[in-house]
């Protein structure tokens, strides 16, 4: 994935010559997505929204920009520009949650997109239960609209994260939750697996640190062999540059 950041600016510079600045600024905005997905560091990635956001208002291209304000939002939130509310709300200078959600609410993948980042920040912070309700809102992302894109592969594996998380915390509940959860960890497993097999090189590392997470569900857990999982998991995630998932 990282391969495709040779700049930004070509496919502006190339989209706008061409006379098609829609198409330009729609792939400026999947370029900006792609960053943040792909683990850039954090300040390279608010560096580049803050220099090219401007340029949406100025050739007035709305739709493209109000589909990348969340997205800006949640690297305003984990950067700590703005403060962070307890409901993980995608809420500070730039948009309001609830005012943006009623704004896009005839959009159906907007909005799940819109949770979908809402979910990520949850799960960095470590709010498990707002993170599973998310989990639970957006479970058709990565069918329905995130099919083929970054963002679908990047849903299946937070998807998969929040689903043993829940098993871990929820030790003592009953059997029809663990059934739930356990077999969206499977899901999310098995389609990981299935474009690993096809050759997607964006995809082992994320299968790498779900087999890790998993192994510890386990009741008789070997530190050694936890260990290396985790060691060949974020190995993984280095050597394929997603910093986000080697800090995971």
């Amino acid at each position: 994935m990282h391969t495709m950041f040779f700049s930004t600016t070509s496919p502006l510079k190339i989209g706008m010559e061409q006379g098609e600045t829609f198409y330009a600024m729609l792939t400026l905005t999947r370029m900006l997505v792609a960053s943040f997905c792909a683990g850039r560091p954090l300040l390279m990635v608010a560096s580049d929204m803050k220099t090219y956001a401007p340029h949406f208002l100025e050739h007035k291209q709305m739709m493209c920009y109000r589909r990348i304000l969340p997205c800006i939002q949640l690297v305003r939130l984990l950067k700590g520009d703005d403060e962070v509310l307890s409901s993980c709300e995608l809420t500070g200078e730039l948009i309001n949650e609830s005012s943006y959600i009623l704004q896009i609410r005839e959009e159906a993948g907007q909005v799940s997109l819109t949770l979908f980042y809402r979910l990520i920040l949850a799960y960095y912070l470590g709010n498990y239960d707002v993170a599973a309700e998310l989990s639970d809102k957006t479970q058709d992302y990565a069918t329905k609209y995130g099919k083929g894109h970054t963002l679908g592969a990047r849903h299946v594996f937070f998807q998969g994260l929040i689903a043993i998380a829940m098993l871990r915390e929820q030790k003592g509940v009953g059997t029809r939750v663990r059934r739930k959860w356990q077999a969206r960890k499977s899901k999310s497993m098995k389609k990981l697996r299935s474009w690993a097999k096809k050759g997607n090189p964006n995809i082992p590392h994320m299968l790498s640190i779900l087999e890790a997470e998993a192994y510890t569900l386990k009741k008789d857990v070997k530190l050694d062999i936890a260990m290396s999982k985790f060691n060949a998991a974020i190995s993984g995630a280095a050597v394929a540059g997603f910093l986000n998932d080697k800090a995971v």
